[in-house]
């Protein structure tokens, strides 16, 4: 679902909570696997308000492969509904 858009300030914490404007709204980067810690920290953690044509996109599970991991996206690239294949 779309978390944050243009104006909105994004931020990945060092205890990897992602908040949208002071909220948050995840918490975790389930995916970088056995990266150590601090190289972890300094690639994904950090803030950021998102530009004019920029949305942060996140999934409803912990193990959703979202924005926290790619970054934002542009409106062209948002194309539909994502459904859940079981």
């Amino acid at each position: 679902y779309v978390a944050a858009g243009p104006g909105d300030r994004v931020e990945i914490t060092s205890d990897f909570r992602v908040l949208v404007n002071g909220v948050e709204r995840a918490r975790g980067l389930p995916h970088t696997g056995d990266m150590p810690l601090e190289a972890v920290r300094k690639r994904f953690c950090g803030a950021r308000v998102l530009g004019e044509d920029e949305y942060w996109m996140l999934g409803t599970s912990f193990r959703s492969f979202d924005s926290r991991y790619w970054g934002p996206i542009c409106s062209e690239q948002i194309v539909g509904r994502a459904y859940v294949i079981i």
